[in-house]
């Protein structure tokens, strides 16, 4: 039995429409994340798998129907890049970016064309596509 991660903090929680969502709240120290540090809100611990480095941040939430995708232990630092819809449409998260699809493969294009990391991303860009395509222009 793998060790959790996070618990659900039953007593901070939000209802949003008809749903509960609960804060987490992290039990071990992973990615950029310590343990103790509050994280977004969830409906249930199916919205948040307990391994890897999948993460809610700030006051995001996720229930039901949410869009996110993230791929783990890519870039220089083995991070999580995650891709999620937000009210004004899909935005990517990796590191200290934070921003549209289009903004992420122009700071990509900034690196250096031999780097291993930025080559990475490129071979990301068409499974992204294929998952929020008609989202992302």
């Amino acid at each position: 039995m793998e060790n959790k991660k996070y618990k659900l903090d039953l007593e901070d929680f939000k209802i949003v429409g008809s749903v509960k969502l609960f804060r987490i709240v992290a039990l071990t120290s992973f990615s950029s994340v310590s343990a103790g540090d509050l994280g977004g809100y969830i409906k249930s611990e199916e919205n948040l798998s307990i391994s890897g480095d999948a993460w809610v941040y700030g006051n995001a939430s996720v229930s039901e129907n949410a869009e996110v995708f993230w791929i783990s232990k890519i870039g220089s630092d083995l991070s999580t890049l995650t891709v999620f819809r937000t009210k004004d449409g899909f935005k990517l998260s990796r590191g200290c970016f934070l921003g549209t699809f289009q903004e992420f493969k122009k700071a990509v294009e900034k690196k250096d064309k031999d780097c291993e990391y930025r080559k990475e991303y490129e071979l990301l860009y068409p499974l992204i596509e294929h998952k929020f395509g008609k989202f992302l222009k």
